[in-house]
Parts: C-alpha cells; structure tokens; sequence
C-alpha cells in the first residue's frame, strides 16, 4: 500500500476515535453553562455552577474525592515498588506474578463484594477469630466499610491498582538493564533496597508515569467500586455526579454537567500538583541517592511497604475466594 494512503487511513482512524469523545466533551460543556435545548434553556449561564457551589454535599463529595483519589494512588505505588524492590529475582516471585492475573482480571465491583464480605463487622474476618478470640457473640458496632473518611474505598482501591502497577513495573525492568544494575550495585556493597532506592526507581518512575496517570484518574472517577463500599451520605464527587445524572429531575443534569466539568479540572490539577511534588520530592533526595551510604531511613520505608503489601495480597486473595459463598 503507498505510503499516501496509509497517512490517510491513520488520519480517518484517529478522527474516528476523536470524534466520539469530542461530541461528548460538547455534550457536557454546553449544558453546564446553561446551553441544554431538550430543557428549552437556549441562553448562556453560569447558574449551573452557582447551583452546584451552593450544594452542602458538593464540598463533602469533593473532600472524599481527594482523599481517595490521591490516597489510593500512593499507597498503590509506594506497596507495589516496596514488593518488587524486596522479590526482583527471587524464585518465590515468580509464583507471585503468575497469582496477579485473577486479581486483574476481576471486576472492581467484585472486588469490593468480596471485601465486604471478608470486612464487614459480620463478615467472615470476624467471624473466623469470634467468638474464640474476640468474645463477640454478635457483630460489633465497628464501621469498617462504608466509612465516612472513604478508608474502605482507599483499600478497595489498593488491592486492585497495585497489582495493577506490579505488573507494569515488572514489564518495565527490562527497559532499564536491571540485572545488571544489580549485580554491579550488589558488588559495591548495596543491599536489596538500598539500591532500589538509589538507581532503579529513578530509573523505572519516568516509565512508569503514564500508568500511574491511569490510575489517578481512575481513582477520582470511580463509580462502580463507590458504590457498592463508599457510604451514601455523602459520597465522592463521582457518585454525586451519576445520582445527579439520574435524577428524575432533568434541570438536575445541568449541575452535573457543571460538575463533570469541575471534576475534569480537578484530575487535571491533580496530575499537575503530582508532577510537581515528584519533581521537588527527586529534587529533596537527590543527595540522599548520591551520598555513597549503604542504608538509609527509605530502606525501612520500603520495608515496611513490603509487609503492608503482603497483607493486601492476602485480603485481596481472600476477597476472590470469599465470592463464590
């Protein structure tokens, strides 16, 4: 085929997949300045926003949002590169990345069933140490999900974006040579983590940004997961938004779209102000990397993550063996 004409087909394709999402990117700025014909509402306004801004729940949903959608994230990369800074090469890892798949591939709303099941105060957690251990004949009068401070949602959200980001990174090393930077470091006298620390993760994060981005935006929109372990009143903005969509009231959707829109500015925002505090974070540690010691406080950093990630494994594990009861 000439050269040509392959231009033009890649040319019609990306339209193709541009147009949709641009239609759609119209179809939910118009109506957030007021512009929504089906509503006889022809005139621009600002309304919307003023509507949405004056909404107590707005603010609460907005709260929740940030804590998950940030929280998640963090805790997701900070657990996956402590597990494959602490397994890289070791035989036993490998049974580890072959157990990631089924985590991968079930739903998110599966996920949070099975952890309400194995969470909840009569789930089967409970249940296994009760009455034995905890003395409780009946379930106890905990919130362990459905919390009003989203930490459920941020758990859910760990378990299934960190073997997310686990198996990306282990795509990953073999971009940067990772054997051999760690037989050269070994050599030297670098620990396992220490290394990691000072020459694989700075290597490895710029691969790795994209899918981090992923996981951000993904974090700040959920809905499905939201729903079914995010308490009701009041929920993250997400939720918000698909309750106002749906609303009988069809005035309703012009504040959703508003809030579409303002929670199109906060992933991006977001995705900024993460860019820049890595940018300072690398800036505050680069002497820490250069200074030629074999140990450092970000190696019990690691440490830690490895123990915190070997424990969302397991309830993760047990969330997926929980499903068929």
């Amino acid at each position: 085929m000439p050269l040509r004409h392959t231009k033009w087909i890649t040319v019609f394709i990306a339209l193709f997949l541009v147009l949709p999402i641009f239609m759609g990117l119209i179809g939910t700025l118009l109506p957030a300045f007021q512009f929504f014909p089906p509503l006889g509402e022809y005139t621009f306004s600002l309304d919307p926003w003023r509507n949405m801004l004056s909404q107590g729940e707005f603010y609460a949903s907005l709260k929740l949002t940030l804590i998950s959608g940030i929280g998640g994230p963090l805790l997701s990369l900070w657990l996956a590169l402590s597990l494959l800074a602490w397994g890289y090469q070791r035989p036993f890892f490998k049974k580890i990345e072959t157990l990631l798949s089924p985590i991968l591939a079930i739903p998110h709303a599966a996920i949070a069933i099975g952890l309400l099941f194995l969470l909840s105060p009569s789930g089967w957690l409970i249940r296994l140490f009760s009455p034995w251990l905890t003395g409780f004949e009946r379930p106890p009068n905990w919130i362990t999900v459905q919390d009003p401070y989203s930490l459920s949602l941020v758990f859910a959200l760990v378990i299934k974006e960190m073997p997310y980001l686990l198996f990306v990174m282990m795509a990953a090393m073999k971009s940067i040579q990772a054997r051999e930077t760690i037989q050269a470091s070994q050599a030297l006298g670098y620990g396992r983590l220490t290394l990691w620390r000072k020459v694989l993760i700075p290597q490895l994060y710029p691969i790795i940004r994209l899918p981090i981005f992923i996981v951000v935006a993904f974090s700040l929109t959920v809905v499905d997961l939201a729903l079914v372990i995010e308490a009701n009143t009041p929920s993250t903005l997400a939720v918000t938004l698909y309750r106002w969509f749906n609303d009988p009231d069809l005035s309703m959707r012009l504040m959703g779209s508003a809030g579409a829109v303002f929670l199109m500015l906060v992933i991006v925002f977001t995705l900024a102000g993460w860019e820049i505090m890595h940018k300072l974070l690398s800036h505050l540690t680069r002497y820490e990397r250069s200074n030629g010691r074999r140990c450092g406080f970000s190696d019990n950093l690691l440490g830690s993550g490895v123990v915190l990630g070997s424990i969302t494994l397991l309830s993760a594990f047990s969330a997926l063996l929980l499903l068929p009861l």
